[in-house]
């Protein structure tokens, strides 16, 4: 597999990461597809881009091959991207349980 597009940006501290960010990504990696994704979450396009571009520059890791169609995780996505989900899956377990619609989960 071809080495993923170096990216630099200045590192964001971790209580600037979205929600919003793990949503798409988790999204990207099950669609394979940008404007796919774009279209089941809502938004454009171009804020699909931006919000893995703001999650790689957070996680200071290239996340997605920029250049593939369709859209593949590099090794550092695969690796994050149980986590993403995860994080996702719980927020929105937090979500329904501030709403009243769900029972806490016994661990």
């Amino acid at each position: 597999m071809r080495k993923p597009l170096e990216r630099s940006y200045p590192a964001l501290k971790l209580g600037d990461l979205r929600l919003s960010w793990l949503e798409t990504f988790v999204v990207v990696s099950r669609s394979e597809n940008r404007s796919v994704a774009a279209k089941k979450l809502g938004i454009t396009q171009s804020a699909v881009t931006k919000h893995i571009q703001n999650l790689e520059r957070w996680s200071q890791k290239v996340l997605v091959y920029h250049d593939s169609v369709p859209t593949k995780l590099t090794e550092q996505g695969e690796a994050f991207v149980s986590v993403a989900d995860n994080v996702v899956d719980v927020m929105a377990e937090a979500r329904k349980l501030s709403a009243g619609l769900a029972e806490p989960k016994k661990t």
